[in-house]
């Protein structure tokens, strides 16, 4: 709208009725933009400035009717967010803005402004301000819409008269905003993890180049060849690395404004050097003729498959396949009927290690001589005898020996063995020993036999035994054997049925008596056979996995029968033994002494509720905590495996669901694990605080609830000890983080170390005699005062059950006190919680091997506070490790127990 103001006055009045020029108004007033150029960068407002000049008009008003700019480069900035659409800034030179708004559509800006009482404005100054946000790049003109001398567009108003001379214009550049932000990294993984060389990988979100820092230390050394390409997904490899070695690394980026980003420290481990040899087992000899023989093994790891052979022990001839497998098969042909031939099997792994069994023999059939055949790992050949099919006088059933279980799979299990003469055979099988299945009966008369069994369930123990039926229908069967089919991945622990070996001692009186040889040592089924050696040592091998009795008897002493003996593949099998003197003759099933036990008196079952932490099936130790490891508030439960199991640490829930689980070192190791937790942090979140078992450098690891290594740990201790280390987190200072406790395993000193979360030693002091305990040291905090300052706990892992307490700083405490029976040498666990709910912590004691399963409640002064109490039955005497936690929140800890040796993962709970 035009605004050409007129002001009515008596005196405008007689100047329009009597038209005299009293003083006539010059036509030079401007409007001009500031600053009239410049250039801008995207991402940045800018602001212009509307200036009017009245070069010595004395001006009541102006108008803008319109200022133009292009809405696809420039976006005006609403200046009064209170008010419906976008406006400009006013300035102050006049009273009154009429008329503020912007067509953002069109990109045309509309704005009035008058004075008011007579006031004029005379002079230079800001009439309005504009703030635009550039949008794109391009030429951004802005143009008023001016023609001089008119009265319907832009125009500065002077006593009724249009006194605008001339606008000056603006033209701006819009340029894109100099890049000054570095990449940002994330998703850094290292993979394809070998013995010298690894994969480093990340994502940025922006194209950029990629390198590589990395070296054994923080300040690493190596610097990979620049990557110059520009990608989001980036992928270094290393190279050259040493095997076993922890190698810290971070990742650079550089953008193509030459922007660089460095990440943080990260760390792998590369695969320590492979220098052990496949071990070779289950040697056999099958589907001999006269020109051609099978012969077949199995190892421990892929390698390959070569068989030496010939007429004498020097061989001269090799048979070989292709590929590594664990399961080897190699035929030999063109040999010469009725000839004995000496052949040795070896395997070679990836890494070049080799190895070679001893000698054996196998002798090819004869047209006319029926095959008797040799051992298969060594002794003669040859059969004698008259030719043709055994005589109707033949009433002598085949002799079962030899029997192996191998390549055992969730559902299906090989089974073979040999018999002292041709037969065809098969296998009788099922859940119980009176089995219920049979496989079909094979074809040909042989004596090397194999049958595999199919549709099994996975983690399930089937008893089987073997019927061979020789070529005059007599019939011979094994004893009756068991195997458990592999269980799904994640539950530990080792499934192949292989064989293995039991070994112990036996000796009169009590464990630690006198050497007996001669005793007879049975084990069933199976019907394995030994005697005692004049040490009293016995070894039985080749011993299907499994579950047996034992029993050992001897003239004139009761004999003793250990109704559960688990024989595991994963290890050698110790089974010590006593045996007492029968003043009346007869048989007895023996228990240990009660002057060895305890106590006399061990307490009452209490059943609680239990879960089973690993496959029900597995036999050994395990290790138990509790915190708060996954943020929630809520106490879990955290385990690890003992030594003959790979280092896996799981969390439960109070309900037993299995949360997490996680290898904390290499999976191939069978040291087992301890844990631990501790909040190292202070932020109420606790830690998982693990330590190497037995076979294993003293490395402390630390991991969040989710299984993530959060520091490439410390080895504690001399960093060399090799016997397991144990650890405990608390607060021993109280700075408000809990401090890393580590003791030596049986074999280590007495030393008691703590660490913080960076490995630096805090603490050093040693809890029994440091010149002569070699017992190892199972090590707990407590709150015995509930000052929030903790207290450490440590009992013998074997020995008498003396409990000490120390202070943060080493100091003892009390003299300490026997737990159990001082004369029990078993050993014991202990832990710390709040049972009764008095805010104060008191001591968990569960006994050590040997002792069954009792626990107890202590004091700080060993005084028992409630009723002792055994956490299995009577007849499982392999000890226990003890935890406590509140797991239900109400303040009051729960009792937590595993075995500690030869049972199965049987987890109690338990709430006095």
């Amino acid at each position: 709208m035009k605004k050409i103001f007129f002001f009515i006055t008596p005196f405008f009045l007689f100047l329009i009725l009597f038209p005299i020029n009293i003083h006539a108004q010059l036509q030079t007033a401007a409007l001009s933009l500031e600053p009239a150029s410049g250039s801008y960068s995207l991402g940045s407002n800018f602001t212009l400035n509307i200036r009017l000049n009245t070069n010595g008009n004395n001006t009541d008003g102006t108008d803008i009717k319109y200022l133009n700019y292009n809405p696809a480069l420039l976006e005006v900035q609403d200046s009064n967010l209170t008010s419906p659409g976008a406006q400009i800034q006013p300035g102050s030179l006049y009273t009154n803005t009429n008329l503020n708004s912007v067509d953002v559509s069109n990109g045309r800006i509309n704005f009035s402004q008058t004075s008011s009482g007579g006031v004029v404005y005379n002079g230079s100054g800001i009439l309005a301000s504009i703030t635009f946000k550039p949008l794109t790049t391009g030429a951004a003109n802005l143009t008023f819409n001016f023609t001089l001398g008119s009265t319907i567009d832009t125009n500065v108003a002077c006593l009724g008269q249009d006194v605008l001379n001339s606008v000056v214009n603006g033209s701006y550049t819009l340029t894109q905003a100099a890049d000054t932000t570095a990449p940002q990294i994330s998703n850094i993984t290292s993979t394809n993890i070998g013995q010298t060389s690894a994969t480093i990988t990340w994502t940025t979100d922006e194209n950029s180049t990629s390198r590589v820092e990395y070296g054994t230390t923080v300040s690493y050394g190596y610097l990979t060849i620049l990557d110059s390409n520009l990608v989001a997904s980036h992928s270094v490899a290393l190279s050259n690395l040493q095997a076993g070695a922890i190698y810290h690394y971070r990742v650079i980026s550089k953008d193509v404004s030459n922007n660089e980003k460095i990440s943080g420290d990260n760390f792998f481990t590369t695969i320590s050097a492979d220098n052990q040899a496949p071990q070779i087992s289950g040697r056999a000899v099958s589907e001999i003729t006269q020109t051609t023989v099978k012969i077949t093994w199995i190892t421990d790891e892929d390698s390959s498959s070569k068989v030496e052979y010939g007429a004498t022990a020097n061989y001269g001839s090799t048979a070989n396949t292709s590929g590594l497998t664990k399961t080897h098969s190699v035929s030999l042909s063109g040999l010469s009927a009725g000839v004995t031939y000496h052949y040795a099997v070896s395997s070679e792994d990836s890494s070049s290690n080799e190895a070679t069994s001893g000698d054996a023999t196998f002798t090819t059939t004869s047209p006319t001589t029926p095959y008797i055949p040799p051992s298969p790992d060594g002794g003669g050949g040859g059969g004698g005898g008259g030719g043709g099919s055994p005589t109707p006088s033949d009433s002598t059933a085949p002799m079962i020996s030899e029997i192996l279980a191998t390549n055992t799979t969730q559902n299906s299990i090989t089974i073979s063995w040999r018999t002292n003469e041709n037969a065809i055979s098969q296998v009788e099988y099922g859940l119980t020993s009176t089995y219920g299945n049979v496989s079909p009966l094979t074809e040909s008369y042989l004596a090397s036999h194999s049958v595999i069994i199919s549709g099994l369930n996975s983690g399930v123990t089937y008893y089987y035994r073997l019927v061979s039926k020789d070529q005059a229908g007599n019939k011979g069967t094994s004893s009756t054997a068991n195997f458990t089919t592999a269980t799904a991945a994640g539950e530990g622990g080792s499934s192949a049925n292989h064989v293995s070996t039991i070994k112990g001692k036996i000796t009169n009186d009590s464990l630690t008596g006198n050497s007996l040889a001669g005793a007879q040592i049975v084990l069933s089924p199976g019907n394995y056979k030994t005697t005692s050696l004049s040490d009293g040592a016995y070894q039985l091998d080749n011993i299907l996995i499994g579950t047996y009795s034992l029993t050992v008897s001897k003239g004139s002493y009761f004999s003793y029968t250990a109704a559960k003996v688990t024989v595991s593949e994963e290890k050698i099998n110790n089974v010590n033994i006593y045996l007492r003197k029968q003043s009346t003759g007869g048989e007895e099933i023996s228990t240990p002494e009660a002057s060895l036990m305890p106590n006399s008196s061990v307490g009452k079952t209490i059943p609680g509720t239990s879960f089973m932490a690993y496959a029900p099936h597995l036999r050994g130790g395990y290790f138990i905590s509790s915190g708060k490891v996954l943020g929630d508030g809520k106490t879990k439960i955290v385990t690890g495996t003992g030594q003959g199991f790979g280092p896996q640490v799981s969390v439960f829930d109070e309900a037993g669901n299995p949360l997490v689980r996680f290898f904390a070192y290499q999976k191939h190791l069978r040291g087992g694990i301890r844990v631990a937790v501790g909040d190292l942090e202070g932020d109420g979140v606790d830690e998982i605080i693990t330590g190497s078992g037995p076979g294993g450098t003293p490395h402390i690891q630390i991991f969040n609830g989710k299984g993530e290594r959060l520091t490439p740990g410390f080895w504690a201790l001399d960093g060399k000890f090799k016997g397991g280390v144990f650890v405990a987190g608390g607060d021993i200072n109280g700075d408000g983080k809990d401090e890393i406790i580590v003791t030596a395993g049986k074999g280590g000193g007495a030393q008691v170390m703590a660490y913080d979360k960076d490995g630096k030693v805090l603490l050093n002091f040693f809890a029994y005699d440091q010149y002569t305990f070699r017992g190892g040291i199972s090590v707990s905090k407590a709150d015995l005062n509930g000052d929030g300052v903790d207290e450490i706990v440590t009992v013998p892992e074997v020995g008498t059950t003396h409990i000490q307490t120390f202070t943060g700083d080493g100091k003892k405490i009390n003299p300490g006190f026997y737990a159990f029976n001082q004369n029990f040498k078993g050993g014991g666990s202990v832990a710390g919680g709040d049972i009764n709910g008095d805010g104060k912590d008191e001591f968990v004691v569960g006994v050590g091997i040997n002792g069954g399963s009792q626990i107890r409640i202590l004091n700080e002064k060993g005084e028992s506070l409630k009723d002792d109490f055994t956490a299995y039955e009577k007849d499982f005497i392999g000890g226990v490790n003890v935890g406590a936690g509140d797991l239900d929140g109400d303040g009051k800890f729960e009792i937590l127990i595993l075995p500690c040796s030869d049972g199965s993962p049987d987890l109690k709970i338990i709430k006095l």
